[in-house]
C-alpha cells in the first residue's frame, strides 16, 4: 500500500482491511526517559514529538470511524438519490434526466 496517496485516489474498502489488520486495543502515548513513544500491545514504536506521537496513537480508532461515517452517508445519499428520482418519475416531470441533473449540480455546489 503506498502512503500518501491523494485522498481521491484512496480505497476506503482496502484501508478499513488495513486497519481492521493493524493490533487491536489501545494505542498509547507513554512518556519515556527519552521523550515521547507510542505504545501498541506490547511494542514500543519509536520516540516522535508530541504532535506526530498523539496522531499515530489517535489514528487507530479515528480512521476507521471516519471511513465507516463516509460510507454511512454515502449509503444515505444514494438511498435519497433513488427516492428523488422515483418521485421525479412518478409525478412526470417531463425531463428527469435534467430535473436530477439540476439538482445534483445545485446540491453540489
Amino acid at each position: 500500500m503506498q502512503a500518501g496517496r491523494e485522498l481521491d485516489k484512496r480505497d476506503a474498502v482496502a484501508d478499513l482491511e488495513m486497519c481492521q489488520r493493524a493490533t487491536s486495543g489501545d494505542w498509547r502515548l507513554q512518556h519515556t526517559v527519552v521523550g515521547l513513544s507510542v505504545k501498541i500491545g506490547d511494542c514500543w514504536i519509536g520516540h516522535a514529538n508530541k504532535n506526530d506521537a498523539e496522531f499515530i496513537a489517535e489514528s487507530r480508532t479515528a480512521l476507521p470511524y471516519c471511513i465507516e461515517h463516509a460510507e454511512t452517508l454515502n449509503e444515505k445519499w444514494v438511498n435519497y438519490w433513488n427516492r428523488l428520482r422515483k418521485f421525479a418519475e412518478n409525478n412526470n416531470f417531463e425531463d428527469v434526466e435534467r430535473f436530477m441533473s439540476d439538482l445534483e449540480r445545485e446540491m453540489l455546489a
